[in-house]
C-alpha cells in the first residue's frame, strides 16, 4: 500500500493547476493555526485549496505542498492509520522536509475517524501549516473549533458570488465602469439571478444539462449528508421536506405550522423529526435561517424563521412559479452572509428583511424588484423609517432592487436605493 501512496503524493506534484478559476476568498499563506474550509457540497472548497498551492507554487517547492483527497475510493476505508502511514510516506521520500515548512491539504478530512488526532499530532509536533476541507455535520466550525482546543481558523464557502460570475465570464469590471461595460455587467447579472451559482454548473455550457445536474446535487445531500449520516428512514418525507424548504426561500417558515400541515396530509411525522431534518440541513450548509431581531431569545424562538438556500438553483429546479423577488433576496442573503454570521429580520408593523450589525454600524436592508407602485413604494420605506426609530438610528437605510439608483429623505433620514447588480459588486452603503 505504502508504494501507492508514493504514486498518489508525487501524482499530484505533477498536477497542472494552471486552469484553475479564481475565487474572491484569499486563504493566508503562513497562518498562525489550522486553516479549515466548511462548506455545502460542491461549493468550491477543493478547488480553493489549488488555488492556493497554484499561488505558493511560484514561491516554493513544490513538493512542501501535499494535497490528499480523502474521497479517494482507493483509499477506503478510511482509517486514522492510514491517514498516518499516508504522512510517515511523505516523510520518506522528502526526509529533509522534516527541518522545513510543509503545506499539508487535506480534503474531505471528515471521513477519517478521529481524524482530529491526525491533524493535533501534526500541528503540535511537525513544522507544517495544514489546511483543511469538510461538507458534512461532522465538521461544524464549533465542533471545529473545541476538538482542535482554539487552534483553528475558519472559512465558509459559498457558490459563486456576482463578481466572480462576471470573472469567469471574462467580463471586466473596473473602478469607472463605461456604458458598454454596464450593458454586459446587467445583462449577465441577469443571467445569475436565473440559474444556479454552483461552479460546475457556470461551467457547463449545456444548459439542458443543469436540471439534471441540479437534481442529482439534491440527491446527494439527501443521501449522503441525511439518510446515510444520519440513518435516516423517512426517505419520501425528507425528500418532501426539501422541496417545502426549497420553494419557500426567502419567507417564513413555521415548524409548528408544518408540521399541522403534514398531518392534514396524512404524513406521519413528529415535530421533532422536522426540527431535526432542519438542524441537519443547516450543518450540511444546505439551508440557513434568520430569526426576528430580539435580545429575548424567547422571543425569536416564538417567532417563525425565514429560509434561505446555499444557492437559487434549488427553488429553480422545484418550483414552476418562480418569484424574481424571493430568488433576489436570497442571493442578498448570501451576500451579506459571506460578510456576517448574525443577520436576523425586524418585525413590526411591516416587516425589514435584514439587520445587520457590526462593530462599527447597524444596517437595515429590504429588498424590492420595484418600488414604482405607490403601495410597493410606502411599504417598503415605511417599514426602513419606523424601524430606524425604534433602533435609535440615523443612517444605513438601504433598498436593493432592480430600479435606478435614487436617494430618499424623510424627517432628516435617507434610504439609499441601490440597483442590485451595482450592490453585488461592492456598493453596499
Amino acid at each position: 500500500m505504502k508504494e501507492y501512496y508514493r504514486e498518489l503524493i508525487a501524482d499530484f506534484f505533477e498536477r497542472d493547476l494552471s486552469q484553475i478559476k479564481p475565487r474572491e476568498t484569499m486563504l493566508p499563506d503562513e497562518p498562525g493555526r489550522i486553516v479549515t474550509l466548511v462548506g455545502a457540497r460542491r461549493v468550491g472548497k477543493t478547488y480553493l485549496l489549488f488555488q492556493h498551492i497554484q499561488k505558493l507554487r511560484t514561491k516554493i517547492d513544490k513538493t512542501k505542498l501535499v494535497y490528499i483527497s480523502f474521497e479517494n475510493d482507493k483509499l477506503y476505508p478510511f482509517t486514522l492509520d492510514k491517514s498516518q502511514q499516508i504522512v510517515e510516506t511523505y516523510y520518506e521520500m522528502y526526509p529533509l522536509h522534516k527541518l522545513e515548512k510543509v503545506y499539508f491539504y487535506f480534503d474531505e478530512i471528515q471521513n477519517i475517524p478521529e481524524w482530529h488526532l491526525l491533524v493535533r499530532r501534526l500541528y503540535d509536533t511537525e513544522k507544517c501549516f495544514i489546511f483543511l476541507t469538510g461538507s458534512s455535520s461532522q465538521l461544524l466550525s464549533s465542533e471545529i473549533a473545541t476538538t482542535l482546543r482554539g487552534r483553528t481558523l475558519s472559512f465558509e464557502v459559498f457558490p459563486l458570488s456576482f463578481h466572480e460570475f462576471l470573472i469567469w465570464r471574462n467580463i471586466e469590471v473596473s473602478q469607472n465602469i463605461s456604458s458598454a461595460q454596464k450593458s454586459k455587467i446587467i445583462n449577465a447579472y441577469h443571467q445569475y439571478t436565473s440559474l444556479s451559482a454552483l461552479p460546475e454548473i457556470i461551467l457547463e455550457n449545456d444548459t439542458s444539462f443543469h436540471p439534471k445536474i441540479l437534481h442529482e446535487y439534491v440527491n446527494m445531500v439527501v443521501y449522503k449528508d441525511l439518510i446515510e449520516r444520519h440513518r435516516l428512514t423517512q426517505h419520501t418525507l425528507i425528500k418532501y421536506f426539501i422541496k417545502f424548504l426549497a420553494v419557500n426561500i426567502s419567507n417564513f417558515v413555521s415548524i409548528n405550522k408544518l408540521f399541522n400541515d403534514f398531518k392534514s396530509q396524512g404524513l406521519h411525522v413528529s415535530k421533532n423529526s422536522l426540527y431535526d431534518f432542519l438542524t441537519y440541513l443547516e450543518d450540511s450548509y444546505i439551508f440557513y435561517s434568520t430569526h426576528v431581531h430580539s435580545l429575548s431569545l424567547r422571543e425569536q424562538q416564538r417567532n417563525p424563521q425565514k429560509i434561505y438556500g446555499v444557492d437559487i438553483g434549488l427553488k429553480l429546479i422545484m418550483d414552476f412559479g418562480v418569484d424574481k423577488g424571493r430568488l433576489l433576496e436570497n442571493i442578498v442573503y448570501l451576500q451579506l452572509r459571506r460578510k456576517y454570521t448574525d443577520i436576523s429580520y425586524i418585525k413590526g408593523v411591516q416587516e425589514v428583511d435584514f439587520y445587520v450589525k457590526t462593530n462599527e454600524n447597524e444596517q437595515l436592508i429590504n429588498v424590492s424588484l420595484s418600488i414604482d407602485q405607490k403601495e410597493t413604494f410606502e411599504r417598503e420605506t415605511n417599514s426602513l423609517f419606523k424601524a430606524m426609530v425604534s433602533l435609535n438610528l440615523t443612517k444605513s437605510l438601504l433598498i436593493i432592487g432592480e430600479g435606478k439608483a435614487d436617494t430618499i429623505s424623510k424627517n432628516g433620514c435617507i434610504i439609499n436605493i441601490v440597483p442590485a447588480w451595482q450592490w453585488l459588486l461592492g456598493n453596499n452603503n
